[in-house]
C-alpha cells in the first residue's frame, strides 16, 4: 500500500485541478441537455488520454504499476466524493447542477478504469488466468 499511496495522492491532486476547472462552467451548462452531453463526452474522450498520460509518470517517478491509472482514480474519487460532500462549492455549481457535474466525473472515473484495464501496457505483463 505504501507504494501506492504517491498514485494516490497524484489521482486526488489531478481532481482538485479538475474541481477548479469545473468552476469556470457556467452554472445553467450543466442543466440543458447539449452541456450534459458536452461533460459526459469530454469524460469518455479524456479517459483513454488519462490513461496513456499517467502510465509514463508513474514510470518516470519509479511508482509505476500496471494499473497506475486505476489507483490515481481512487484517489481522485475519494477526493471529490469528500469534496462534493463537504465543499460542494468547490466545483462552483449547486443543486441539480451539481449532481450533473459530479455524475459526469464518476463517469469519467469508470471510463479511466474501463481504460486502464482494456488498453495494453506493454511495460506490464498481463496476469496469467490460466491456473
Amino acid at each position: 500500500m505504501k507504494r501506492h499511496l504517491p498514485v494516490l495522492l497524484i489521482g486526488a491532486f489531478l481532481a482538485f485541478a479538475v474541481a477548479l476547472v469545473f468552476r469556470l462552467v457556467p452554472d445553467d451548462f450543466p442543466l440543458e441537455n447539449g452541456g450534459r452531453i458536452v461533460l459526459f463526452l469530454v469524460a469518455a474522450i479524456t479517459a483513454p488520454v488519462f490513461v496513456f498520460s499517467i502510465r509514463p509518470i508513474t514510470r518516470l517517478l519509479s511508482i509505476g504499476h500496471r494499473y497506475a491509472a486505476s489507483i490515481a482514480t481512487l484517489g481522485a474519487l475519494t477526493f471529490d466524493s469528500i469534496a462534493s460532500g463537504f465543499a460542494p462549492q468547490l466545483y462552483g455549481h449547486q443543486g441539480p447542477g451539481a449532481v450533473i457535474v459530479l455524475a459526469s466525473i464518476v463517469f469519467g472515473g469508470v471510463g479511466i478504469v474501463t481504460c486502464d484495464l482494456l488498453i495494453p501496457d506493454k511495460n506490464h505483463e498481463p496476469h496469467d488466468t490460466k491456473g
